[in-house]
């Protein structure tokens, strides 16, 4: 096992720190890579090399020039797993640091056994999110030979139906800072350990943070997002938006459960809300699918007689009318207008654009217009 020169620099300081003394972490070449006294790094510590040759339990170094590279003090070989990896060693006179001698050798192995598990945790971690996320974004890798027995070697249960649950954060983490960054960190392992329940798994794809629900309540599940959201609202100062399929799926289907909870999460900045499910959408999954050339062509077509600000205006009029279900009074009442300014306004949309928004054949497509025009503004003023 090598031990890294990064690793063995942050326990020498946090060694130090507890013993307030001069600590060395020499390598199993015998080279001092870490020390508190930064002018040692770099050097060979022939004391060191006696020990790790002759496999000695512990040398006692009582004068400076008693090996090459060192000074007097006690040093102890690291040893995990029966195999020495690294000499600890502690500057000073023997006699007054001997009482720190075995401390120190079990909590520096203990220290290293420690990162090594997490590295090893950490090296799983990267493995299941692989697997997760080609999971979710390949429709054939859970009809592969191979997927049963990897989900099983990696704790997920392939017999099981799950949900999907997107989340993303508004601001991205490239644009925050270090103290915005701290509150993602805290409000990721919130979220985590209000869904990370026996069952559920969870990957990042980019920005997005995806859960993978098997144990989850289907009809508590607006609820449950609506009260972590508040709740990461509120003690985080973070808005979230997220996107969740319409049902439980099996292992073959959780590629479409995906790209539901995708374009649900998509949705939501263009409905305006923190939380959609897949359920919830009608016209916005046409408009996903629509080119941009497209809803250019649409758009010109239909107010090719008008400049942006009379559009503009003609689809806020339209909005506040189809939001009042037709009705004349109440949309003239939102518009802060007469009812008969109303009526004239409508009338003046008709004959510029050939279509009357209260035709009910109409209303599907100034409903579009008004979500293109909105999904504009928004792109433009992002950029």
């Amino acid at each position: 096992m090598e031990i890294s020169q990064s690793f063995a620099l942050e326990m020498v300081k946090e060694l130090s720190t507890i013993l307030q003394q001069h600590i060395n972490f020499i390598d199993k070449h015998a080279m001092i890579i870490a020390s508190s006294d930064e002018t040692r790094i770099s050097s060979c510590h022939m004391g060191a090399k006696k020990l790790i040759e002759e496999n000695l339990p512990f040398l006692l170094i009582d004068s400076d020039d008693a090996f090459s590279g060192s000074k007097k003090g006690l040093n102890f070989p690291i040893v995990v797993d029966d195999v020495i990896v690294g000499v600890i060693g502690i500057t000073g006179d023997p006699q007054q640091v001997s009482k720190y001698g075995q401390l120190l050798k079990k909590f520096t192995e203990m220290y290293i056994r420690d990162e090594r598990l997490r590295q090893i945790k950490n090296q799983e971690d990267k493995i299941r999110s692989r697997f997760l996320e080609k999971w979710l974004l390949d429709p054939q890798h859970a009809i592969s030979p191979t997927f049963a027995d990897t989900a099983i070697s990696l704790g997920i249960d392939p017999k099981k139906q799950y949900r999907v649950i997107v989340m993303m954060y508004t601001l991205s983490h490239t644009s925050a800072s270090t103290s915005t960054q701290q509150l993602f960190d805290l409000s990721t392992r919130y979220m985590k350990s209000q869904l990370l329940k026996e069952g559920n798994h969870y990957c990042r794809i980019g920005s997005k943070m995806i859960y993978i629900m098997s144990n989850i309540n289907d009809t508590k599940l607006p609820e449950i997002l609506e009260d972590i959201n508040r709740k990461v609202q509120q003690s985080y100062d973070i808005e979230l938006i997220i996107g969740y399929d319409r049902s439980f799926a099996t292992s073959e289907q959780l590629h479409q459960n995906y790209v539901e909870a995708s374009k649900a999460l998509k949705a939501c900045t263009q409905m305006s809300l923190p939380i959609v499910g897949y359920q919830n959408l009608y016209l916005e999954l046409l408009f996903d699918e629509i080119s941009s050339f497209t809803r250019a062509d649409f758009m010109s077509k239909i107010f090719y007689q008008m400049d942006k600000d009379t559009m503009e205006e003609t689809l806020r009029v339209c909005k506040a009318y189809y939001q009042c279900d037709g009705s004349i009074q109440r949309a003239a009442q939102v518009l802060f207008i007469h009812k008969n300014t109303l009526q004239y306004k409508l009338q003046r949309i008709t004959n510029l654009t050939s279509l009357d928004p209260r035709a009910y054949r109409n209303i599907p497509i100034f409903t579009l217009a008004i979500k293109i025009f909105e999904d504009d503004m928004r792109l433009n003023s992002s950029s």
